[in-house]
């Protein structure tokens, strides 16, 4: 009678696991990424999207970087990026992610980031932050454009998630993506 029990748990175990976690694989480039299940329902990548496009770049341009840590999108490229049936999340996304992860902690093993640093992007391209910085876009716009002198126009400010929670940042910067199924 113990042996049936005890295989009934270890499936129910395996089962509830296999639900959690998955893999996507984006059409695109044919790249593999894994994923969890929140329990919201939302399905979250929990790698930096790596799909390259013209304008997206390998941390320091060193392309074994973007193996580890996914490209860097500016704002404008991140909001159309993500693999179709997928989305790139919004501020309000990520603040009930932070919010999964604090009350479940195994959820953070799921979500552990390399800090993989970020893209200035002025007048001569700056990589910073390398081993540092973990930042992320949202499809949040600050319509406040007024805060910095030097941005050109259209250019305005988006938010992005960072372990310290809501920063802004320039569109034109680059950050990584993580994308949420529809």
């Amino acid at each position: 009678m113990r042996i049936p029990f005890i295989l009934f748990l270890i499936c129910l175990v395996f089962l509830s696991c296999k639900d959690r976690n998955d893999t996507f694989t984006d059409i695109r480039d044919g790249k593999t990424y894994k994923t969890v299940k929140m329990p919201d329902g939302k399905i979250w990548m929990t790698e930096n999207l790596n799909y390259e496009t013209k304008y997206s770049e390998c941390y320091d341009q060193i392309p074994e970087l973007c193996q580890q840590c996914g490209r860097l999108y500016s704002w404008f490229e991140a909001i159309e990026i993500c693999p179709e049936g997928w989305h790139l999340p919004s501020y309000a996304e990520w603040e009930a992610l932070a919010e999964a992860v604090a009350k479940d902690e195994s959820f953070d093993e799921d979500f552990a980031s390399i800090p993989c640093g970020f893209l200035i992007f002025d007048c001569m391209p700056t990589f910073v932050g390398f081993d540092d910085i973990t930042s992320f876009w949202s499809s949040t716009e600050d319509k406040d454009c007024n805060v910095s002198p030097y941005l050109g126009p259209g250019s305005c400010l988006a938010f992005i998630w960072d372990l310290s929670g809501r920063t802004r940042s320039e569109k034109s910067n680059g950050h990584n993506v993580r994308c949420v199924k529809d």
